[in-house]
């Protein structure tokens, strides 16, 4: 089963093997073990978003008066904490958090995907990211 999911003949052109895409000394391409960097970012951005609601955005509601509940402030970062991953009805305060959450999450991406692509040449022309497909090296930059 996961020799017919990396299978050459369903990934790469014709003519080409995993062989040729492996890196060298002079020359840095992607290979599939570099996969498990986007799980760490996942678990690194529900970290983020975790700390970012329970320390900044439950008290910047609590002091623009978006509460569902007279609790105290420590009460609901407490509660928040417990029942922040966990399917709950969304009341105003968990829609604002919603909102605050993709503001700072859809920004922050973006600027740092302008940062990465900025002096490359597929940001402009887009043909360009199939020009020798599928031998595209990692630059150091």
């Amino acid at each position: 089963m996961l020799s017919l999911l990396w299978s050459a003949s369903f990934w790469l052109p014709a003519n080409s093997s995993w062989d040729a895409l492996k890196s060298g000394e002079s020359v840095s391409y992607p290979q599939a073990d570099d996969l498990k960097y986007s799980v760490y970012f996942g678990v690194v951005l529900i970290l983020v978003r975790l700390i970012w609601e329970s320390l900044i955005l439950i008290p910047l509601g609590h002091v623009l008066g978006i509460s569902h509940s007279k609790k105290t402030l420590a009460e609901q970062i407490r509660i928040h904490a417990q029942y922040t991953f966990f399917a709950s009805e969304k009341s105003k305060r968990k829609r604002v958090l919603e909102c605050f959450w993709l503001l700072l999450m859809y920004t922050f991406l973006s600027a740092f995907g302008w940062y990465v692509t900025w002096n490359k040449p597929w940001l402009t022309e887009v043909t360009a990211c199939w020009k020798d497909w599928p031998r595209h090296p990692i630059t150091a930059d």
